[in-house]
């Protein structure tokens, strides 16, 4: 089939059910996954691409991958954290840390009983612990909008867990990323790893530190969106570049370009409504028209058929990734004697996945530290908990409410 033909259809199909499941308040990334999904399936497969159309989703996935770590960096800011009360603080550690845990400890289950073959429990428990510790809350933001909620506590609680989990993301991707470059040169991996990590430092100093304030100074004096813009695309794509051919993988590259764009634009005292306005077109060109095609690929490369084979494997990630969210804002809650029902709205309100569990669950695979099927359960633990966790976030969301009514 014609290349731009399947660029249409993936489009405009991820679209469509992006919409549809919005309209059912779900995160609109369950529309590409699902388009991939049907994409997957070998007689769909088969009929609508060969090699050079499959490389060219492929590339297009890529540049999403590399976008959405863009605007996962640009996001982080600190001084949101220093703002937070003791009880946000603690509520978005243990969100953090008790499904690391668990996870951990499902998977060391898994392989102790064979359900899964395990070469490195250690490694693949640290892994699938940092994916499950990762928090997706547009969901639960959505509804809050949609409730006139934004102001409140509970709001605040959410928002804050979504800050600190984006430094969680940029560790998550970081340790993978260093960890698979140590394991393509084992003999001299500390070394070259130190090496190659001096010299990428050394080129995001100049690009951050030297060349961008210079940029930012002469484009301030008309502060054009547009400039801004390709600023912004050409630095994510020559660390991206830098990175991956330092063999430090682009993805990282992608990610601390937008940690230095974000710096960039608060030190050169670019206004408020500026740094929003170019978050806000970064974020219309990531997941209007690039990031897509990387959760379709995703989808593409999932396959279900160990639900059949290996049900153990799904009903014990499943468990693990629906208690341990909701587990760990309880306690966070009551070790700042704060309520279990305000805990489980929290828990439950960022327990739906997105975009860099699963950046870093393709990263693990394509890199051999997970099997083929382990990602899958874990594309469709992501699916599921995504649908099914907003549902538990309105029920509480509702039962909050009206107990602070009562009191």
């Amino acid at each position: 089939m014609d290349p731009l033909i399947i660029i249409l259809l993936c489009l405009t199909a991820s679209y469509l059910l992006s919409e549809f499941f919005e309209g059912l308040r779900l995160p609109r990334v369950l529309g590409s996954l699902f388009v991939g999904l049907l994409l997957g399936l070998p007689v769909v497969n088969e009929f609508i691409f060969d090699a050079y159309s499959l490389k060219l989703i492929e590339a297009f996935a890529d540049l999403g991958l590399i976008f959405i770590m863009f605007f996962v960096g640009l996001g982080l800011e600190v001084s949101e954290l220093r703002k937070s009360d003791k009880n946000s603080i603690y509520n978005a550690i243990f969100t953090a840390l008790v499904p690391f845990v668990i996870g951990y400890f499902a998977v060391l289950l898994l392989c102790h009983t064979s359900v899964i073959s395990c070469e490195n429990p250690a490694i693949i428990g640290l892994i699938v612990g940092g994916i499950l510790c990762v928090t997706g809350e547009m969901a639960s933001i959505d509804l809050l909008t949609h409730a006139n909620a934004l102001k409140t506590r509970l709001a605040k609680k959410i928002l804050v867990a979504d800050v600190f989990d984006n430094f969680v993301e940029a560790l998550l991707i970081s340790f993978l990323v260093t960890f698979i470059h140590f394991l393509q040169n084992p003999v001299y991996g500390i070394l070259i790893i130190v090496f190659d990590l001096i010299i990428f430092f050394l080129m995001v100093y100049t690009a951050g530190f030297v060349v961008l304030p210079f940029v930012l100074r002469f484009i301030k004096r008309k502060q054009p969106k547009l400039d801004l813009f390709v600023v912004s695309l050409i630095l994510s794509l020559f660390l991206a570049v830098a990175s991956e051919y330092l063999g430090i993988g682009s993805i990282l590259g992608a990610l601390i370009a937008g940690m230095l764009m974000r710096y960039g634009l608060v030190k050169s005292s670019v206004s408020k409504r500026m740094q929003h306005e170019i978050t806000d077109v970064m974020e219309i060109t990531t997941f209007g028209f690039v990031a897509p095609f990387f959760f379709v690929w995703v989808g593409m490369q999932g396959n279900f058929s160990f639900l059949i084979t290996n049900p153990w494997l799904a009903v014990v990630l499943g468990i693990a990734a629906f208690v341990a969210k909701p587990l760990g804002s309880v306690v966070g809650e009551l070790l700042s004697k704060g309520r279990v029902v305000e805990g489980l709205t929290v828990g439950w309100g960022m327990n739906t996945r997105g975009a860099v569990e699963l950046i870093a669950a393709e990263l693990a695979w394509q890199n051999g530290l997970i099997s083929g099927e382990l990602f899958s359960a874990l594309i469709f633990i992501a699916f599921i908990t995504t649908i099914i966790s907003p549902m538990f976030f309105s029920f509480y969301f509702k039962k909050y409410y009206s107990k602070k009514r009562r009191a």
